[in-house]
This record gives structure tokens, C-alpha cells and sequence, in this order.
């Protein structure tokens, strides 16, 4: 719970109350696992709620996974894009108009490929949307020469 209310913290001194109340949606991206998955852990959508707690937030828990995979950090052999893609779903509960402008929140960026799936698939229901990305790093690496 530390490490949720560290990332809604920051989130919260870097992104203003004005934005967030009238201007996002924000949209966090799913785990590797899926939902009846006893692993399934909805991090991000902590993380946001303890961001824009009292805020006025859109925030929007609508991108989910058909079936767990390996999360990315923990397997040599990565889903590409297009696995990705067919087993991510964008929900109904994003039937209501999102905010001008959606912010897709991940908690850390490889390849974007996490980012750029939520991205096509509301692109394809909203083409006209402003799509941001937010990447939260637990920890800055150094370069590997």
C-alpha cells in the first residue's frame, strides 16, 4: 500500500486538480492477469484513486485481458503487439463520452507496446480522441552499455 500511495502522491503533485477534474479521463492499463486470475492485481487503478481522492477524476477501469499471461518483466518471451492486442478488450463502461482528453497510466514503459494496444483500441472507438500516455518508474536504471 506504500508503494500506491508513493505513485498516487506524485501523480497528484505533477498532474493539476483544474486537468483532472475538467479536462481527463484517465485510463489505467490492466496486469498480465485476468480478473478471476488470483493473481489479478488492479494497481494502477489504486494508484489513481489515491491520486484524485476528493477529486472530481474520470477515471475509467475499462481495459481488462481475456486470459493471464506472464507479466513482460518476469518472462524472456514477450507477447508482441498483435498477441497483445487480441486478448485486450476495451469494456462497455466506456460507453458515456470520455473527457477531451484521455491519459492512458502505466506503471512502466519497455517497448510502449502496453500503451500503444489501449491506445488502438480507443482510437478505434474514439478516432478523433487526444490520447497522453503517463508511465510511473519504480526505480531509474542506469544505461547498460
Amino acid at each position: 500500500m506504500e508503494a500506491i500511495a508513493h505513485a498516487g502522491h506524485a501523480l497528484k503533485t505533477f498532474i493539476s486538480r483544474e486537468f483532472t477534474e475538467t479536462l481527463a479521463t484517465f485510463v489505467p492499463i490492466p496486469c498480465s492477469k485476468a480478473v478471476a486470475d488470483p493473481e489479478y492485481d488492479n494497481r494502477l487503478a489504486k494508484v489513481l484513486a489515491s491520486a484524485f481522492y476528493g477529486w472530481n477524476a474520470d477515471v475509467r477501469d475499462v481495459l481488462s485481458i481475456k486470459h493471464s499471461t506472464p507479466a513482460d518483466h518476469e518472462s524472456v518471451e514477450r507477447l508482441a503487439f498483435n498477441g497483445l492486442l487480441a486478448i485486450t478488450e476495451l469494456e462497455g463502461s466506456f460507453d458515456l463520452a470520455p473527457r477531451q482528453i484521455i491519459v492512458i497510466v502505466d506503471d512502466v514503459l519497455n517497448s510502449g507496446k502496453h500503451f500503444k494496444v489501449a491506445q488502438s483500441l480507443i482510437r478505434a472507438r474514439y478516432p478523433s480522441a487526444d490520447i497522453r500516455g503517463v508511465f510511473l518508474a519504480r526505480c531509474a536504471r542506469e544505461p547498460t552499455p
